[in-house]
């Protein structure tokens, strides 16, 4: 630096200025060109460095275009956990159910129950068919085809009561007053008519010879006693509410006539 151009030394590293500088190059210090001495430095403290106005922040008084102006960024979404949360249970290969068996959404009935169920069933048309007995003794006096006709009637009252009232409504009237229901194995829902019957036929196959086939109640692993006759058709009897008798027969005549 000439002799010309020496005015001034920084007052905080001691560096020779230009005297036309007005900040030190190698410290940053600021220093005054002319008029008074520049003040002297803080030693005692520590030294402020100038204000830098953050990015995309614009200076006070000063315009900025749109582009500049900073733009808010979304917040970041966390990823989503594998796990469930803590305390919802979720079906595993060894705790959930298996395909093909019944769900623990329903309960199951025990045998003593069913057995009731079948007890008024068989009492009811009991008295049914001792009407029926009369009317046939009847028609037989008047006409053998009559009399036959009244037989044919009799045997499909008796189908017709299981096959329609647990094909379409899931039970008889006797199962009603019971809280006894027959379902399909997986949707839960009425097996049909057709399905109804097979149970209701598989059920006195059962009988043969001198009732073996009932052990197969007590054989079953699933929990529901699903005899023979159900795992043919895929039913299962499941608990349901119970209903007075005038409630299973009105019931009862409505899902016969689909109602």
């Amino acid at each position: 630096m000439d002799a010309g151009s020496a005015g001034q030394t920084c007052s905080m590293c001691a560096l020779e200025l230009d005297s036309r500088a007005t900040r030190c190059p190698r410290c940053g210090q600021q220093v005054w060109a002319s008029g008074p001495a520049a003040p002297a430095a803080d030693l005692t403290g520590a030294v402020t460095p100038p204000e830098v106005p953050a990015p995309g922040i614009p200076t006070p008084g000063r315009t900025v275009q749109r582009s500049q102006l900073p733009v808010a960024q979304p917040a970041p979404i966390a990823p989503e956990s594998p796990f469930p949360p803590a305390g919802v249970a979720t079906p595993s290969a060894t705790t959930g159910p298996s395909a093909g068996s019944p769900t623990s959404s329903v309960a199951p009935v025990d045998l003593g129950t069913r057995f009731l169920a079948n007890l008024v069933d068989s009492v009811f048309l009991f008295v049914v068919f001792m009407v029926l007995a009369i009317v046939i003794t009847v028609l037989s006096q008047v006409s053998n085809v009559l009399g036959l006709l009244g037989q044919l009637v009799f045997m499909l009252i008796g189908l017709g009561y299981y096959a329609l009232g647990i094909g379409r409504g899931g039970a008889t009237i006797g199962k009603r007053i019971m809280g006894v229901s027959v379902v399909d194995l997986g949707s839960h829902q009425p097996i049909g008519v057709g399905r109804a019957l097979g149970r209701y036929i598989g059920l006195g196959l059962m009988a043969l010879p001198c009732y073996l086939g009932y052990i197969s109640f007590f054989t079953d692993k699933s929990g529901y006693n699903r005899a023979f006759h159900d795992q043919i058709v895929s039913s299962v009897a499941i608990a349901a509410p119970k209903e007075s008798f005038g409630q299973a027969a009105r019931h009862y005549l409505d899902a016969v006539r689909g109602g």
